[in-house]
């Protein structure tokens, strides 16, 4: 779907979009939050029709002031059914499935060669978890992170670490064949914010009480499971690529 892009993309964006966002909502209604559950979806939705499809964003801006005061106005309405807790647990979902996915579109859709740092989100993310993966189940001894996911490791950590960087040198070599310290930072730095984005999404779970977000995927879990590292990893890379000003040959 990524590679072809274009009008399967948009699809595919919004049905995860709407998935993540069911999922996540779920998991706030196991904390104990009632979000305002339809503007979840609207908000997260417009992040990608109105910031993305929709005049290339032109008025995402106008869109997210209309969506946030018709929220605030629901809100008051409803006064005190819902607390500040449920109000920012309705930003919060929309802005973290639907906000942080839509840096995948905007890598593939609006930036030059858009397919190949898709590719790269992609290789980055799977090297990491596989790395700390088998080298966590060979040589894990240190918990990383005991009270959010006790089955994860620092030996773990530091194997999805040197495998992300060998996969972003690899990439450096093919695409430029030059800058291989930046290409280096890089890998390092989706390590690291691929593993918070999977130590985020344990500690939802976590406070939900639930083992997984969902269970859409037998075996896997929900789409969350599946995509919690892809959130953090997609905008670092995006901004990344634009900071460092790297280009592909």
């Amino acid at each position: 779907v990524f590679y072809f892009a274009g009008v399967p993309l948009q699809i595919g964006s919004i049905i995860v979009v709407i998935i993540g966002t069911a999922e996540f909502i779920r998991l706030e209604k196991s904390m104990g939050l009632t979000p305002l559950v339809t503007w979840s979806y609207l908000i997260g939705l417009n992040c990608l029709l109105f910031g993305i499809y929709l005049w290339h964003g032109q008025y995402f801006a106008l869109s997210m002031w209309v969506l946030l005061i018709l929220s605030l106005a629901h809100f008051l309405i409803v006064f005190p059914q819902r607390n500040f807790n449920d109000l920012a647990a309705t930003y919060f979902g929309a802005l973290y499935v639907g906000g942080l996915f839509s840096y995948l579109i905007r890598l593939r859709e609006f930036h030059p060669e858009g397919w190949n740092w898709v590719l790269l989100v992609f290789l980055l993310t799977w090297a990491n978890d596989t790395g700390a993966y088998f080298i966590g189940r060979k040589f894990g001894k240190r918990s990383l992170a005991p009270r959010l996911s006790p089955k994860k490791s620092v030996e773990g950590f530091l194997g999805g670490l040197g495998l992300a960087v060998v996969t972003a040198l690899g990439f450096g070599y093919y695409v430029s064949a030059e800058n291989y310290l930046v290409w280096l930072l890089l890998g390092c730095l989706t390590a690291v914010v691929g593993a918070m984005g999977d130590l985020l999404e344990s500690a939802f779970k976590r406070l939900a009480k639930l083992k997984d977000s969902g269970n859409l995927l037998p075996g896997h879990g929900g789409l969350l499971d599946r995509i919690d590292s892809l959130l953090l990893v997609a905008p670092t890379v995006y901004y990344f690529i634009q900071f460092m000003s790297l280009q592909v040959k």
